[in-house]
């Protein structure tokens, strides 16, 4: 079984043979590097000035995947737990 800590690591206590500790999870934290800040402080100017209507425009999947990747990450958003093909939890 493993073990998740508060700073959002989970371990299972395996070590590799040069000593490192395998199976670490740590949790992504987008919010916190350059390219989340930069799409995040620039996207709607950017959207905008992509939609000039002398311009092509940008494809429909263009601004819902950089919505998305904005999403992505932040635990306000939803969590994904994978199934370990553990037994179900009664009334999960």
């Amino acid at each position: 079984m493993c073990a998740i800590s508060t700073a959002g690591k989970a371990s299972c206590g395996a070590t590799a043979r040069d000593g490192r500790k395998t199976g670490v999870y740590r949790r992504r934290r987008p919010a916190e590097t350059l390219l989340y800040r930069v799409v995040q402080e620039h996207l709607e100017t950017f959207l905008s000035l992509a939609d000039d209507p002398t311009g092509n425009g940008l494809p429909g999947y263009v601004e819902p995947e950089f919505r998305k990747y904005l999403q992505c990450g932040i635990l306000a958003h939803g969590l994904l737990v994978p199934s370990l093909g553990l037994a179900p939890i009664p009334g999960g």
